[in-house]
């Protein structure tokens, strides 16, 4: 009965050991997610991101937000290179990194895009069409927030990280949605 019952407790600490270890692993890879509300949102990982925690940081209501990253670069190293780099003030932001792209409405959705008061759109760094994907990002989230419009009434701030000045100007020529529930800065 003793032999029985340590080979019982080996064999559930070692189940509860692989459960706790999948655990950090998933979330190292930042695919374990959380539910947000009146979150701040960095969709890209790109090296602006470090500037703006820093100077969000300095901002007092900001302080008490959750942030959250969506890359999709290795998030393992985004963590690293962005923790290393932002000032012993913003390492106490509660900052998320999740994996996944910011043109795709499962990804947007899975970070309660629909709930965030602030949105940054600043897409990742060598990036080949990141203007073009940052646009179509922008039109996704225009989409899910004129849908969530009709049942809430929060209009988000979304700023978007633009490179190429040609691509400021046909955003600019683009017809505004007053209903989208977000206004847009570039």
């Amino acid at each position: 009965t003793l032999c029985g019952t340590v080979v019982f407790m080996a064999l559930i600490i070692n189940a509860f050991g692989n459960i706790v270890d999948n655990r950090v692993e998933a979330y190292r890879k930042g695919l374990v997610r959380y539910r947000f509300k009146n979150h701040v949102v960095f969709l890209g990982s790109n090296e602006v991101i470090i500037g703006m925690l820093d100077h969000l940081a300095t901002i007092e209501k900001f302080r008490k937000k959750k942030f959250v990253v969506l890359t999709s670069e290795d998030c393992e190293s985004v963590r690293d290179n962005v923790t290393s780099h932002i000032s012993a003030q913003a390492r106490k932001l509660d900052i998320t990194f999740l994996y996944g792209e910011r043109n795709q409405e499962e990804s947007l959705y899975s970070i309660y895009i629909d709930k965030a008061s602030h949105i940054y759109i600043v897409g990742e760094d060598n990036e080949m069409e990141r203007d073009s994907v940052s646009v179509e990002s922008w039109n996704i989230i225009k989409d899910i927030r004129k849908k969530a419009s009709e049942t809430s009434d929060m209009v988000a701030k979304c700023y978007l990280v633009l490179d190429r000045q040609s691509s400021s100007w046909i955003f600019n020529k683009m017809p505004a949605d007053p209903v989208s529930g977000i206004e847009t800065n570039i």
